[in-house]
């Protein structure tokens, strides 16, 4: 009779601690949508900065930490990276696992775990936040798990470290460098398209071609402005970069001209009323330039660290020769630019035909493929899009699902 009062109250506890469980393994997608907005621009002055970057080899870690350096932590708006390598479980039998590295913390703490002593990326990363230890924190963590999933991750350590910016490395490297023969860019570039497609947050690609490596200890940007969302975004964090020490930006905004066409022809009736909507927000997205850039430039005009210049442009292929010969007259470390999601404009007019890596965007795109440059990283940046996940959410979208992982802290 003990015994199977004893069997019974067991089964009514293991009961009743199942939907709790579930309830805190299991977090849909809409579960995102309950917090607030995290972007760049959401980040205050005077608020913690958090980045998650993503770090696939050794060798995309010094763009990643120069990226870092030049985001301009201050004592008022410090920098929170969590760094997460990024490694493919190769043993089906094995469970994915998430790895925490405590050892990135602490200032001076040189006893570093068995751990991170054989694994390079972790290495490199703790020797970072070592030097950098006043305004930028390093928490590092090793993410294993299968490619097909791996943007699982990424989005729900961004949802749960609060992070307002995701930093990609692009899965083909720009800096001359071989790539790791264990990386496999294909599942890389996909991983990536992924976590644009379900990030929380403002998403950024790195094509890096050398970012580490600096000109006399200064940092020269240039941003291209083309209009919407992703490039008042890109704006943003190009604004936010240039207060800080050795950076002189350069922002240049291509406007039509009048001889521009529009690049929406209306000769689909049954199509008809969606261009018209999504005519009459590209409208609207206008006006927020022009209001975005109008404060960028009032505020920016005392700054001798800061050029501001205005081309125009009727048509892709005249945008493409003006950035050529704008690119030929200096020596750029890294470009800027916004991935221009359902941008309509006569600027890009023609270039959407010649995208290799949609994930760039037309711009970004061009700058990577056109050889402007093999000196100058292209970041390219995705705003977070709010419609895209509230429609993911309400239609029940269970991408982000999260799974059960293994956890180890050194």
């Amino acid at each position: 009779m003990e015994a199977s009062t004893v069997m019974v109250v067991t089964i009514l506890v293991m009961m009743m601690s199942v939907p709790p469980i579930i309830k805190y393994v299991y977090r849909p997608q809409g579960l995102m949508m309950r917090h607030k907005i995290r972007t760049i621009q959401s980040t205050g002055s005077e608020s913690t900065f958090r980045i998650l970057t993503c770090i696939h080899s050794k060798h995309e870690v010094q763009g990643i930490t120069s990226l870092l350096q030049m985001s301009n932590p201050t004592a008022l708006s410090k920098i929170s990276a969590i760094g997460v390598h990024l490694v493919e479980l190769t043993d089906h039998s094995s469970a994915a696992m998430l790895i925490m590295h405590d050892t990135c913390r602490t200032k001076g703490n040189h006893q570093q775990s068995t751990e991170a002593k054989s694994n390079p990326v972790i290495e490199a990363m703790e020797e970072f936040g070592r030097e950098n230890n006043g305004f930028i924190s390093v928490e590092c963590m090793t993410a294993i798990s299968r490619y097909t999933t791996m943007h699982v991750d990424v989005c729900n350590i961004a949802e749960d470290k609060r992070a307002a910016f995701i930093i990609l490395p692009f899965h083909e490297q720009g800096n001359g460098k071989d790539e790791p023969e264990d990386i496999d860019t294909h599942s890389i570039r996909n991983m990536n398209m992924q976590v644009l497609s379900n990030a929380p947050c403002t998403v950024g690609l790195l094509v890096d071609y050398g970012l580490g490596k600096l000109n006399n200890g200064m940092n020269s940007i240039i941003m291209l402005f083309i209009g919407g969302p992703d490039d008042r975004e890109a704006l943003t964090y190009a604004w936010r970069m240039v207060w800080g020490p050795n950076i002189h930006l350069t922002v240049v905004r291509f406007l039509p001209g009048d001889g521009a066409v529009d690049p929406i022809p209306l000769d689909n009736p049954d199509e008809s009323e969606g261009i018209l909507n999504l005519l009459e927000s590209n409208e609207r997205q206008k006006e927020l330039d022009n209001e975005f850039i109008h404060e960028f430039k009032h505020k920016m005009a005392d700054n001798k660290s800061v050029r501001y210049l205005e081309e125009v442009a009727n048509s892709g292929d005249e945008t493409l020769a003006t950035l050529r010969n704008v690119m030929e007259k200096n020596d750029y470390n890294l470009c800027i630019v916004g991935k221009g999601n359902k941008r309509i404009t006569a600027v890009e007019s023609g270039l959407s035909d010649l995208i290799e890596y949609q994930e760039l965007g037309a711009i970004g795109d061009a700058m990577v493929t056109s050889e402007f440059s093999k000196t100058t990283s292209v970041l390219v940046i995705q705003h977070y899009n709010t419609t895209q996940q509230k429609l993911k959410a309400r239609g029940g979208n269970r991408v982000l699902e999260s799974r059960v992982l293994g956890s180890r802290v050194f």
